[in-house]
């Protein structure tokens, strides 16, 4: 798997660095998902909340290119897993809500990764446009093996 310092704009699907998002109980958490590759990483304090969608009908300037790809190298150094796309057997997607707070979990042969999303509330108010963004990645990597778990119970 190409080393994520080597990403260019065929690669790079998402990136998304926010506050809102959870890992293990720690809040801010970041998510640079590639064409073949999904990678997690506790947010840097100095880093700025970020969400960008780079994949077909994405709709993102040239600088906004520039800055995911930026952030996605400084990532790479500090990530606490990385799973190649076809390692992953599932996602299962959930969006948050005003009552409960939203998930993702990648599943693969020998592991499950949740990351946990708060509630939508006035603190939040782009969290909704985070996780479309977030969907939107998962989605275009792993294709059939994204669940939305909203939409299962509908």
């Amino acid at each position: 798997m190409a080393a994520l310092r080597e990403l260019d704009d065929e690669r790079l699907v998402g990136v998304i660095v926010s506050e809102n998002l959870f890992r293990r109980g720690d809040m801010g958490y970041c998510l640079v998902v590639t064409r073949d590759a999904i990678m997690g990483a506790k947010k840097p304090e100095s880093l700025a909340d970020f969400e960008a969608y780079l994949g077909p009908g994405g709709n993102v300037t040239d600088a906004e290119r520039a800055e995911a790809r930026k952030i996605a190298r400084e990532l790479s150094g500090t990530r606490e897993f990385l799973v190649s796309g076809a390692s992953v057997g599932q996602v299962l997607f959930k969006r948050p809500g005003m009552f409960f707070g939203g998930y993702v979990i990648i599943k693969t042969a020998l592991d499950s990764i949740r990351i946990d999303t708060t509630v939508v509330s006035t603190n939040s108010p782009f969290l909704l446009e985070t996780s479309k963004k977030l969907e939107a990645s998962l989605e275009t990597v792993v294709g059939e093996r994204f669940h939305d778990m909203g939409k299962a119970h509908s």
